[in-house]
């Protein structure tokens, strides 16, 4: 399928809502991450915004939105999808989709269900004949209203990732946890939940591997660690099936280039660390994921082999691919939900203290921008308000001039007058 992704505002003549959260920022982190998802998953994506060339031919909001379905119609793109977040009052939130055609209502159903899960108010889908680009593009399009960027709720709720992975859902009807995400839990849930699985503290150099290297490819940390603990039955606690133990540096069961029994320690390729080991494991996820760059021309995976480009999205599809046992996705999913769930304690408490400073930080930047504007119309009523009595003064002088040329006029005409009769008297 050819999805055209169009990134809302994005030019210099709108750049979108300032509310709570800035609009053009929740558009653009939602967009590429679901753009990556998508050609993550084998779709070919076209990103119809205008560009920084494109700037010097848009005079208007209605040249940006003619570009983009122009650039959509060009490609020939099976479904649009406009990307969008509400602004109003402060106080509406929720989720909607904009749509024209039936086509369209049955593309952002999906994708509203997926959005809605994640907490946000229903607000339904909603045909509106009067959007540009719903009217402008060949192919059925799609607006999406993620949320209001205004309200304390929705913002509350927000999560770019969550979010592209809603709407990547929505779009492709794929089900499961996907593997291409941010990570799902933090680095120190991770080490939390290890300390209690190890039985000492040799997962430690792997962690730090995994948590940078992972997500450098935009690839979860949390599934990846999983798998190593599953397959190495945390480093060798549970000894090996294979014969094999730490000395071979590997950490999720690969084989050599020409293969062999599960059972076969000569058959299981030996790295000279744990770095190749995890490179070479991150490597061939990559691939079975059909990440952009891959197959790589030089990896240490030496399993690399370009047929696997794309096979899989979900950790489900593990069970299939990976491995063949019917138990496999469902314990990493066990492990992947322990770490996600693991409380740290001091630092949690930490944490929700540090997000209450900054949503009373976000809203007082909120509050103080509102008093701005605010300040700012004041301002500008009392330059008017300056202009209009020195308008006045000026006019009261004058009619005070005026009134006082009347009177020596009228002084002047009472003179005259009085001459003329002691004339006539005296004739």
């Amino acid at each position: 399928m050819k999805i055209g992704i169009l990134r809302g505002h994005n030019t210099i003549y709108n750049r979108g809502a300032n509310g709570i959260l800035k609009e053009e920022d929740m558009i653009n982190d939602v967009s590429f991450k679901l753009i990556n998802k998508l050609k993550a998953a084998g779709q070919i994506v076209i990103d119809c915004t205008p560009t920084q060339e494109d700037f010097k031919n848009i005079h208007s909001t209605t040249d940006s939105l003619r570009i983009r379905c122009q650039r959509a119609n060009a490609a020939n793109v099976d479904i649009v999808v406009s990307i969008h977040f509400n602004y109003y009052n402060g106080q509406a939130n929720g989720s909607e989709i904009f749509y024209v055609s039936e086509n369209g209502n049955n593309i952002g159903q999906p994708v509203l269900n997926e959005i809605v899960n994640l907490g946000f108010t229903n607000r339904g889908m909603k045909k509106n004949t009067s959007l540009y680009v719903l009217n402008n593009t060949i192919a059925p399009a799609i607006l999406v209203e993620g949320c209001f960027c205004d309200s304390v709720k929705d913002t509350n709720l927000f999560d770019s990732e969550k979010m592209a992975t809603a709407i990547f859902k929505g779009l492709t009807g794929i089900k499961g946890t996907l593997i291409s995400t941010s990570p799902t839990a933090s680095k120190d849930q991770i080490a939390t939940w290890a300390k209690e699985n190890f039985l000492n503290d040799n997962y430690k150099e792997l962690l730090d591997i995994y948590w940078t290297d992972c997500i450098s490819k935009e690839i979860n940390p949390v599934i990846l660690f999983a798998q190593m603990c599953l397959e190495t039955g945390f480093l060798y606690k549970i000894p090996s099936q294979a014969g094999i133990d730490a000395s071979y540096y590997n950490p999720c069961g690969l084989k050599t280039t020409s293969g062999g029994s599960n059972i076969d320690p000569t058959a299981h390729k030996k790295f000279k660390n744990w770095k190749e080991g995890i490179t070479a494991h991150i490597d061939h996820m990559g691939l079975y994921l059909g990440l952009d760059g891959y197959p790589k021309e030089s990896t240490p995976d030496p399993r690399h082999f370009s047929y696997l480009k794309g096979i899989i999205t979900t950790v489900e599809d593990l069970g299939k691919t990976w491995t063949t046992s019917d138990t496999y996705a469902s314990v990493l999913l066990k492990y992947s939900s322990e770490i996600e769930n693991t409380e740290i304690f001091v630092h949690t408490d930490l944490e929700r203290l540090a997000k209450k400073v900054d949503d009373l930080e976000t809203s007082y930047s909120y509050l103080s921008s509102q008093i701005s504007q605010i300040n700012s119309r004041l301002s500008s009523l009392e330059d008017n308000l300056q202009f209009f009595t020195e308008r006045i003064a000026t006019l009261t002088s004058n009619v005070s001039t005026i009134n006082q040329n009347i009177a020596s006029l009228q002084s002047f005409v009472d003179k005259t007058l009085k001459h003329y009769q002691d004339i006539i008297k005296e004739v």
